[in-house]
């Protein structure tokens, strides 16, 4: 991707990752992993280039050049994966 996209306040701009699993909670909620691409100027906690689970219910997701993001607010990061 080489357009710049820049999230308001506390989002995470989120492609996910094609190769993890999906996950199903005790809730059964889908969740799922994808790598951070861009973050609001509110985030905290999460860098670009983290890995973070996310619920997928409800997020407000986005296509460009054919690969879906989701913009999620950094609360919304259940956990960080590190490698």
């Amino acid at each position: 991707m080489d357009k710049k996209i820049t999230p308001y306040t506390n989002f995470l701009w989120i492609e996910p990752n094609e190769k993890t699993s999906v996950i199903v909670s005790s809730q059964r909620r889908l969740q799922t992993f994808g790598k951070v691409k861009a973050v609001g100027p509110e985030v905290k906690y999460t860098k670009v280039g983290a890995t973070v689970a996310f619920e997928l219910w409800d997020k407000p997701e986005c296509e460009i050049d054919g690969i879906t993001y989701h913009l999620v607010r950094e609360s919304d990061a259940l956990f960080q994966l590190e490698v």
